[in-house]
């Protein structure tokens, strides 16, 4: 099978998973120490975003074994915040909650969504396929922009691709 790169493919007009690398090295003060991994990812957000593209960026943050506000990706959040300012921003912090649902349901052109550290949920590790099959309802299209992470087996690496175009 062909790999298709992001610039190759016609994309608009879609709602986009985005698999990211946003684990951030952090500082002892719980500060970012290098977004470099953010950086990374600019490009392509710009490129999809320019199609008129709505996304919702799928990251983890270290390696918790469960919900932990250390691990949390608001930090990353806000340093998106400041590299790209003329959009706007959404943390959902469950997917899977009616709360969450409401607000990708709701989601505005120019807002770019970030789903709460990915490895919060259990069914990622494992990757689950119920969990991959819920995770996928939420978009038309996967990319994966997560070169760091492909070698994992972990839901929104494996199993997505298989249940939405990609």
């Amino acid at each position: 099978m062909k790999i298709k790169f992001v610039d190759e493919v016609a994309i608009e007009k879609k709602r986009i998973l985005l698999r990211v690398d946003l684990n951030v090295a952090l500082q002892s003060d719980a500060q970012i120490a290098d977004d470099s991994r953010i950086l990374q990812v600019l490009p392509t957000i710009k490129l999809l975003l320019k199609k008129k593209n709505k996304l919702i960026l799928v990251s983890h943050l270290s390696n918790p074994k469960k919900r932990d506000s250390r691990y949390s990706l608001k930090i990353v959040l806000k340093r998106l915040k400041k590299l790209l300012p003329e959009y706007s921003y959404t943390l959902v912090d469950n997917f899977t909650s009616n709360k969450g649902k409401t607000i990708i349901a709701s989601q505005k052109e120019n807002e770019i969504l970030l789903l709460e550290n990915i490895r919060f949920y259990e069914g990622e590790r494992k990757n689950d396929s119920a969990f991959a099959r819920e995770l996928s309802t939420i978009a038309d299209i996967y990319v994966n922009d997560a070169f760091a992470v492909s070698h994992r087996t972990e839901a929104s690496i494996v199993k997505i691709p298989r249940l939405i175009p990609s």
